[in-house]
């Protein structure tokens, strides 16, 4: 990436306000005065423009870390020469205890979840007569120069006590400054030297929107601690702010124009809101209307609804219905063909039987033609054996009278002759048996 845009997260130079590139960089310059042959470690270095700074101040090593990648790469392509950049994390700082003389970490403390880690580390790598120095804003003023809009990058802002308590927790002794700034005349002797002061008055610190702390052992912050210090904006910083002042002039005129093209946008959109008002109430009762048909189509449409679950489960008992039918049908057809090979059968065997009652009526035919010649042939001869019989019976008859008529005269023979004619009389009675069975009817 060649450049690294301005996202209010971090400064870039050239890409922001003058006078906020000054309020950053004026930092870095209270802490060059501390850097010389130095080892110096400056934390969310962004882009690199501080790392850059601290090495011009004869610094004898300077790192620059940050977290964002991008950030990292822009510093190292724009300082080639001088500060080393690296990409890590300062709540975990990749370095040996006691590893730099000078700690730097401005504008980060407010950007990290946990502050207190963060001391914590600086203070691990930091040499023990060495310094951490650190900015952020303070909470109170910072929010009344920005009319209480929030940063939305900012995750902690501290008032001045409550940085004074944090920092205690972590280091010997602290001293905390005010940022400010001054505008004025400098006046100073020409062909000589001289003690250089600046009267810039009395309250300004109670006003500030930037605490700047030196954090260390009591002696080295006692050394480093005892001046004020004043760093004058250059005079091109002075030029391109008047640059900047007629560029943000010429954009008010310009929005101004706009603004007034705006105004009659807004009456042109005026006119344009109430005729869609009208439109609008219109519409609202053409959509009640129609909201009230639908409501009825809906009522409709639950009737229609429930009537056609109606017919489903009617349709669905019909087709159980049509199953049973159908299944009552198959059956029925099963036992019609059933019955139909029976019917079969039983016509096979009918025409068999009317076969054989043909046949039986011809044999009885012939049958009945023998039965009456043997029936006229046995009449004639029970006849003859009837007269046969009936002679022989008179001719009994005769014998018995007169055997009645010797019993009298001869008594002897009485016995015998009465077996005798029982004898007679029992062939008689079978005789006559026999003519009852044959005779014809």
């Amino acid at each position: 990436m060649a450049n690294l845009e301005f996202t209010g997260e971090r400064m870039v130079p050239g890409r922001v306000d003058p006078d906020l590139e000054l309020e950053h960089v004026s930092r870095y310059h209270f802490a060059a005065r501390l850097a010389a042959e130095r080892s110096v470690l400056d934390l969310a270095s962004g882009a690199g423009y501080g790392s850059g700074i601290l090495a011009a101040a004869s610094a004898r090593r300077v790192v620059g870390l940050d977290l964002a990648l991008d950030a990292t790469a822009y510093a190292r392509r724009e300082y080639r020469s001088g500060p080393a950049f690296l990409a890590a994390d300062c709540l975990r700082l990749p370095f040996r205890r006691g590893s730099f003389d000078l700690v730097v970490a401005f504008e980060v403390l407010e950007h990290v979840s946990d502050p207190a880690t963060l001391l914590r580390e600086a203070a691990r790598v930091v040499r023990s007569d060495g310094l951490v120095v650190l900015s952020t804003p303070e909470r109170d003023a910072y929010s009344e120069s920005r009319q209480g809009v929030p940063n939305p990058f900012h995750v902690h802002e501290f008032a001045a006590g409550e940085l004074s308590d944090l920092l205690a927790e972590t280091f010997e002794s602290c001293r905390l400054f005010a940022q400010t700034r001054a505008e004025g005349a400098f006046f100073e002797p020409v062909g000589g030297s001289a003690q250089r002061r600046a009267d810039l008055g009395e309250g300004r610190a109670e006003r500030s929107a930037f605490l700047l702390a030196l954090c260390g052992s009591a002696a080295v912050v006692e050394r480093a601690a005892g001046h004020s210090y004043f760093h004058p904006g250059d005079l091109d910083s002075i030029h391109r702010r008047d640059a900047r002042i007629q560029q943000l002039q010429e954009e008010v005129e310009e929005r101004s124009r706009w603004g007034r093209r705006l105004t009659a946008e807004a009456e042109d959109g005026a006119r344009r809101i109430r005729e869609l008002q009208d439109e609008l109430e219109e519409r609202t009762r053409w959509a009640r209307d129609l909201e009230g048909r639908v409501e009825q189509a809906r009522s409709q449409t639950d009737h229609l609804d429930r009537e056609l679950e109606l017919l489903r489960e009617q349709a669905a008992e019909r087709s159980r219905w049509a199953e049973e039918r159908k299944e009552w049908i198959e059956r029925g057809a099963r036992e019609r063909d059933e019955w139909q090979a029976r019917f079969q059968g039983l016509e096979d065997r009918l025409d068999s039987v009317a076969r054989r009652t043909d046949e039986v009526e011809s044999d009885a035919r012939k049958t009945a033609g023998r039965l009456g010649d043997a029936q006229r042939s046995f009449a004639e001869a029970l006849q003859r054996e009837t007269r046969y019989v009936e002679r022989r019976v008179a001719e009994l008859g005769a014998k018995q009278d007169a055997l009645a008529a010797r019993v009298a005269c001869d008594g002897e023979r009485t016995v015998w002759q009465g077996e005798s004619l029982e004898l007679q009389r029992r062939e008689l009675d079978e005789i006559a048996a026999a003519l009852a069975r044959w005779r014809p009817r």
